[in-house]
């Protein structure tokens, strides 16, 4: 095997921290009230550093070969649909995180701290589409002959 150094940036555990809140139910990461321009453009490069901060030691081999993992901690900012157990959805997403990093990464994830900063109304249900065939008035069957 070759012998070398991997390095993984924060911006990687911020990625998975990002794809780890996806898959999360009636949570998403908190985006601030920053608005605008600066806002929209921090919305498509996903750098608001606010919202995710990551504190890593990186894997290291010793003089006899043993490799100890590398750490990983975070904290977020998070904001939290109104009607949702916040416990319940908090714990999901701590869990989240920590299976997509060590899934990805390797490393091992000593805490994941989780600031609710906000309540998000409830997501609307879609009001139901009336069909076609009701909303539709049947042609007139008569046929000029």
């Amino acid at each position: 095997m070759i012998q070398g150094k991997t390095i993984i940036c924060e911006e990687v555990f911020m990625q998975l921290v990002r794809l780890a809140a996806e898959k999360v139910e009636n949570v998403r990461l908190y985006e601030g009230g920053s608005g605008g321009l600066m806002g929209f453009a921090k919305g498509l490069t996903g750098k608001n550093g606010s919202t995710i901060s990551v504190e890593k030691t990186d894997a290291e081999m010793d003089e006899n070969g043993t490799v100890t993992k590398g750490h990983a901690a975070f904290t977020l900012k998070v904001s939290v649909c109104c009607d949702a157990n916040i416990p319940e959805t908090i714990e999901n997403l701590r869990e989240a995180v920590v299976k997509e990093v060590m899934k990805i990464t390797d490393f091992v994830v000593d805490k994941v701290d989780i600031v609710v900063a906000r309540l998000d109304e409830p997501a609307k249900e879609a009001e139901p589409v009336a069909k076609a065939e009701e909303t539709e008035k049947p042609a007139d069957s008569t046929e000029n002959q």
